[in-house]
């Protein structure tokens, strides 16, 4: 079963959700080319070590949904030069073994800069943080990360009672 695949350098701008039947991939470059979105089927890809989206066109949120916590193989991320996205999903919490996540912090606004700038580690870690669907969260301390503005995921929290920044 197919464990590398490139389709970097070309022009594709769509990726089909037959993608999702690959579910031994472990390396995806799709580099250099006009992507705009990933489909939701890929979460399949359960696999991936290596996944390479620069020089594309994604836009809005990376991988807009939560679904990419399936991805918990990722060690490698790399969506650098893609000027529309702005913010990664909470779903990476689950990167946990993620190693290198290349990306222009400067455009990104969830997780803030002063997160993003401390490596893939504070970023997952960072993320998990706000990885609470019940509303378990109470209490949640972000001193060190000498933010210039509020965190937005925050309000994400519903039982939030204190807060350390």
């Amino acid at each position: 079963s197919l464990t590398y695949l490139s389709l970097a350098n070309n022009k594709i701008d769509i990726i089909t959700p037959e993608v999702s039947r690959l579910i031994s991939l472990e390396s995806l470059e799709l580099q250099n080319n006009c992507i705009r979105h990933l489909p939701r089927q890929m979460e399949k890809c359960t696999a991936l070590t290596l996944l390479n989206l620069c020089d594309n066109e994604l836009e809005g949120p990376v991988f807009a949904d939560l679904w990419v916590a399936a991805w918990e193989q990722l060690r490698f991320v790399n969506i650098k030069n893609n000027d529309k996205i702005s913010a990664l999903p909470l779903g990476v919490a689950n990167w946990t073994r993620l190693e290198t996540l290349e990306l222009d912090p400067t455009h990104f606004t969830q997780p803030p800069i002063e997160v993003l700038l401390k490596g893939a580690r504070a970023t997952v870690h960072y993320s998990s943080k706000f990885a609470d669907t019940e509303g378990s969260v109470t209490r949640l301390e972000l001193s060190g990360y000498k933010f210039k503005a509020y965190p937005l995921e925050i309000n994400q929290l519903k039982g939030l009672k204190s807060l350390l920044l």
